[in-house]
C-alpha cells in the first residue's frame, strides 16, 4: 500500500550566507613619491532571512532544499570598496520553528 504525502512536518535544510568580496590590492603611483597602497575593501556578503506568511501551509517546498545569500563584490582601486551583496528572504508556513544544528 502507497501513500500519498501530502504535508511535512519537518524538514531539513542547508542555509549559508553569502561569501564577502575579495579587497582590491593596488597601488597609487605618483611622480617622484614612493607608491601607496590604495586598494578598496570587499564588500560584506548578503545574510539569509525566513519570513512566515499564512499563504503557504506545508513545508512540501522546502525539502531537500539549499539557501543562500547573494556574494559580495570584489574592491576596486582608489580606495572604492565593493559592493554588499543583497539580502535574500525566504517565505515558510506560520509556527516554523528554525533551529541552529551543525553536524561536524
Amino acid at each position: 500500500m502507497r501513500y500519498d504525502q501530502k504535508f511535512l512536518d519537518k524538514v531539513r535544510v542547508w542555509v549559508t550566507g553569502g561569501d564577502g568580496g575579495s579587497g582590491s590590492i593596488a597601488l597609487d603611483r605618483q611622480n617622484y613619491q614612493s607608491a601607496v597602497p590604495d586598494g578598496g575593501d570587499g564588500g560584506k556578503g548578503g545574510s539569509v532571512f525566513f519570513q512566515s506568511s499564512g499563504r503557504i501551509t506545508s513545508l512540501h517546498d522546502l525539502r531537500r532544499a539549499h539557501f543562500k545569500g547573494n556574494h559580495g563584490k570584489i574592491g576596486k582601486g582608489k580606495a572604492r570598496n565593493g559592493q554588499d551583496g543583497s539580502d535574500k528572504t525566504y517565505t515558510v508556513p506560520l509556527g516554523t520553528e528554525v533551529y541552529e544544528v551543525f553536524n561536524s
